[in-house]
């Protein structure tokens, strides 16, 4: 069974003593010599010291000293939240976040507790196995306040989609790329995740050495469904092995589109034959798509995020509000801004009006130009694609400074997903220019951004 803990923010020092926290240090790092016996491993992220096993008996300071001196360096005054991941094989790929104040001399050794206690948490009640991985990190920061409130930064990690280096409708764009290729220049760009691609193997033990050498996390992947056709029930187990594959990396989401009469996929197809959901279907579908949702976050603790696209039934703004409506909590959205603006919508309005639903993030540029004349003669959207419709952030129309000021609070992955013709678009040199203006405009809006 699959153990999920939410985002908690715990309030330290009013409900737990010193000697109890030094407890739970000892507990963990006795957590932590089981590891290295079973043959696991505690990660850090990279450019970070291995870690320096501690006995059981030293102090709690000693962790403390040492988690300040090589990992976490707050001013006094400021928190750090520190995110922590376990993967494993088959049933283990759990997070947690443990937020802890600053370094000022009054509050240093909570830290430590704080970190161990984290690492305790999520394989509390689970067996260790051989191949668990333990990542802690900084995953946010925020500013107490003398009256007692405090601002939290969230942290934001950028991840790539392989889209720009191989295409998957069209397996000939960028097909002799080879996935090495793709990952070094992603992370030589500044990426740290990749969503899935058509080259990526499909089982956590092949694929997780593949990401880790390039120093990679899993971010999602793509799943089509046909609740049109089929209900839940049959959907959940069509998606099985997929949605698996991603529970089994550690992943938090799982990229959903209904595609059973989508024509995103056809050169002949011209936008304007797009599927249009007839009024008394949309019901059936919302109660489809929402039970669907359940059933991920049930069986394997995945949130659904629903990604609207061109050339399917939801395409338009008020075809993602009237999905939002006819769907429960369960369903989130996945805001691509680049298939709102093309669609003709304002992906700023729809991040102001989705927000709390709001659980993933696609970020690519739109070339008015291609745009107007794709539309004007009424092309297909892979021969838009080819044409260069799409671009990385930063070289189109898109206003992403106003689209994040309407994220506040938005934690987890943003991903530069511009399909383009590589040997238009050098992929490297636009995976850079891209991943260099999200992060200046994330910062910008008041986000920290993960190395």
């Amino acid at each position: 069974m699959r153990l999920r803990l939410p985002v908690t923010l715990l309030p330290l020092r009013e409900k737990v003593g010193f000697r109890e926290a030094k407890g739970r240090m000892r507990g963990a790092l006795s957590l932590l010599e089981r590891c290295n016996r079973n043959g696991n491993r505690l990660t850090l992220p990279p450019a970070q010291r291995p870690l320096t096993p501690i006995p059981s008996s030293a102090p709690i300071s000693h962790w403390s000293d040492w988690w300040l001196r090589h990992r976490l360096e707050v001013p006094p005054g400021e928190r750090g939240a520190l995110g922590v991941r376990v993967e494993g094989n088959a049933s283990v790929g759990d997070q947690e976040a443990v937020r802890v104040p600053g370094s000022s001399p009054r509050t240093t050794k909570w830290i430590g507790w704080a970190v161990a206690w984290a690492l305790a948490l999520p394989v509390t009640g689970s067996r260790l196995k051989a191949g668990m991985t333990v990542v802690v990190g900084e995953i946010g920061r925020g500013r107490y306040h003398e009256n007692g409130t405090e601002d939290v930064v969230e942290m934001i990690r950028i991840g790539a989609n392989p889209i720009g280096w191989s295409n998957d409708d069209m397996v000939e764009i960028g097909g002799e790329t080879p996935l090495e290729v793709c990952l070094a220049e992603a992370r030589e760009a500044g990426f740290s995740g990749m969503e899935l691609g058509n080259k990526f193997p499909r089982r956590a033990e092949a694929l997780r050495p593949v990401l880790e050498a390039h120093g990679h996390r899993l971010v999602s992947g793509w799943y089509s469904t046909q609740l049109l056709l089929r209900d839940e029930a049959a959907e959940i187990e069509a998606a099985r092995d997929h949605a698996g594959l991603l529970r089994d990396m550690g992943c938090a989401v799982m990229i959903v589109c209904e595609t059973s009469n989508a024509i995103h996929g056809q050169m002949e197809t011209p936008l304007s034959a797009r599927p249009v959901l007839p009024h008394d279907v949309w019901g059936r579908f919302g109660m489809r798509l929402t039970g669907f949702a359940l059933r991920l976050r049930q069986e394997f603790g995945l949130t659904l995020v629903y990604h609207h696209h061109m050339g399917t039934i939801v395409q338009t703004e008020a075809e993602i509000d009237r999905l939002m409506a006819l769907t429960g909590d369960a369903v989130h959205l996945l805001l691509d801004t680049g298939h709102v603006t093309w669609g003709g919508g304002d992906p700023a309005r729809v991040a102001r009006n989705h927000k709390g639903r709001i659980a993933h993030v696609h970020t690519k540029d739109v070339r008015a130009d291609v745009m107007r004349r794709a539309n004007g003669e009424d092309w297909s959207f892979l021969r838009s694609v080819l044409a260069g419709v799409y671009t990385v952030p930063g070289d189109g129309i898109v206003d992403f400074g106003s689209v994040f000021a309407q994220l506040g609070g938005y934690e987890g992955w943003v991903v530069v997903e511009a399909e383009q013709d590589p040997e238009k678009a050098h992929p490297l040199t636009y995976a850079k220019m891209g991943y260099g203006h999200l992060r200046q405009v994330l910062e910008g809006a008041g986000f920290a951004v993960a190395a």
